[in-house]
């Protein structure tokens, strides 16, 4: 193995951990799958799902995704419509517009103006019950 070889192995090995993953398409609107999906991928959702959902990395569900099933990953940004139960091991974020109906278990919790909430909240280990119908002020 060459000398340069060994620095991009080696450099490979110790930076592409340090590194966010790259976001990508995992559905687009006008889609409606059944059944459970699962990705490995950092991505984009933006379809309707009958079923559940988990992931390895960061998923944003975009304005037109809508799932009926629970979510279960690291970390969820919500712009569409959640009808189940989220279990994510980081941060989940509710956007404006957003609707989530079920229980939400993360590290943390971020709610914007315009979300809409109704369920059971489960923060940092700390389990109530809460139902918020937030509107923006504009």
């Amino acid at each position: 193995m060459s000398l340069a070889q060994k620095l991009f192995h080696w450099r490979k090995r110790v930076v592409a951990p340090l590194v966010k993953p790259r976001f990508t398409q995992l559905t687009t609107g006008g889609v409606s799958l059944r059944g459970a999906m699962h990705t490995t991928a950092a991505g984009y959702f933006g379809c309707e799902l009958d079923g559940d959902l988990s992931a390895d990395n960061e998923i944003i569900i975009e304005p037109g995704g809508k799932i009926r099933g629970n979510l279960r990953g690291v970390d969820f940004s919500v712009e569409g419509g959640i009808q189940g139960d989220i279990d994510a091991d980081g941060e989940v974020s509710l956007k404006d517009q957003s609707q989530v109906r079920g229980t939400v278990s993360a590290k943390s919790l971020l709610i914007e103006s315009g979300a809409n909430f109704s369920g059971t909240l489960a923060i940092g280990g700390d389990e109530r019950s809460l139902a918020l119908n937030l509107k923006s002020k504009a």
